[in-house]
């Protein structure tokens, strides 16, 4: 049973400072199952470019993701570093990443096959 949510929206009239409120109904079915079993997954964390990759478990693929980077700096504070690598893998069942210097974690969001 899909519910309906009521938006409303105060918005400032032109004459007298008065002020118009509109109503907007919206309606919001409930999640699918789909959308209900999105899973995360995380790689291993890695250093000195080697690619961290996040793989989706079995009868899932990667919908999206991305990564978490310890970055290296210089002394005087500058990034010594970068993150070359951050895309989804090749066969669709994960996500990649690599940095330069410091260490990195890639992190997948998975969906159920169809």
């Amino acid at each position: 049973m899909a519910r309906t949510q009521l938006i409303t929206m105060a918005v400032a009239g032109a004459l007298a400072g008065s002020v118009a409120t509109a109503a907007l109904a919206i309606s919001i079915g409930p999640a699918s199952a789909r959308e209900a079993s999105v899973t995360v997954v995380e790689g291993p964390l890695t250093t000195n470019r080697t690619i961290s990759t996040a793989t989706c478990p079995e009868g899932m693929h990667v919908i999206g993701g991305g990564y978490r980077a310890g970055l290296t700096f210089t002394h005087g504070g500058s990034p010594a570093d970068a993150v070359d690598m951050d895309a989804p893998a090749l066969n669709g069942k994960g996500w990649e990443a690599r940095a330069n210097d410091g260490n990195i974690k890639a992190r997948a969001l998975c969906a159920p096959d169809d």
